[in-house]
């Protein structure tokens, strides 16, 4: 039983999809504090060549959790699709993807929580994917644990997990013998963003997965973020 755990972001980028992929239970860790000027209400697409933020408007006092959490905006979604159509209209694969994404979109409306619209767009993506990883929420799932590795271990150990895959950045703070005293293997996940066609000259890695969509289509876009193992 793998267990990857990660904060629910908006329309992240492939290497996000790349540890679902690799998961067979996928965490979204909605119960711990918003983390402001983070990928969880906004990420990178290219436009005309240039990236662009698009950001999902929220208001956020410190100590909110990412899961209270709430979009300021309601006309959001038009804003959103309509940079979205003028970024990839002339992409190779937007006949195919943008019915998609713009009823993926439509089918949040009504939904103002930051947390319900990422994991709503997340899980509908996952689906056209054809990912069997099952969704599991942090704030459900009953652990005492506060304390980062003590949380992640806790929540690893209520769903009888047997490995635990981590993001690569965090090697440089997570115990590994707090892991292992609890007969817990603890893997690290690196994607490599290999270079596909853009709207760019120049290939920029870590944008959104709508970039990765629009420009190489979805049975490409999952063999390109699954075809990277971490073990």
């Amino acid at each position: 039983m793998i267990v990857a755990i990660h904060q629910p972001n908006f329309l992240p980028w492939a290497g996000y999809f790349n540890k679902i992929a690799c998961a067979d239970v996928f965490v979204i860790l909605d119960n711990v504090q918003y983390p402001k000027g983070s990928m969880v209400n906004r990420v990178k697409i290219m436009t005309d060549g240039h990236t662009k933020w698009l950001t999902l408007p929220v208001k956020a006092p410190i100590g909110t959790l990412i899961k209270d959490v709430v979009i300021t905006t309601t006309n959001w979604r038009e804003t959103h699709l309509s940079k979205l159509e003028s970024a990839y209209r002339k992409s190779p694969y937007f006949p195919e993807v943008w019915p998609f994404l713009r009823d993926s979109y439509q089918a949040s409306a009504g939904l103002q929580s930051l947390a319900d619209v990422n994991i709503g767009l997340l899980n509908t993506l996952c689906q056209r994917f054809e990912l069997e990883t099952e969704f599991r929420l942090a704030s459900r799932i009953d652990t005492k644990s506060k304390i980062s590795d003590d949380r992640l271990i806790a929540l690893v150990k209520a769903l009888n997990g047997r490995v635990y895959l981590s993001g690569h950045g965090a090697i440089k703070y997570q115990d590994p013998e707090k892991f292992k005293d609890e007969n817990i293997e603890l893997k690290f996940s690196k994607f490599d963003p290999t270079p596909y066609e853009q709207q760019s000259d120049i290939f920029t890695p870590g944008l959104s997965i709508v970039d990765v969509l629009f420009n190489i289509g979805f049975d490409k876009s999952r063999d390109y973020f699954s075809a990277q193992k971490p073990f």
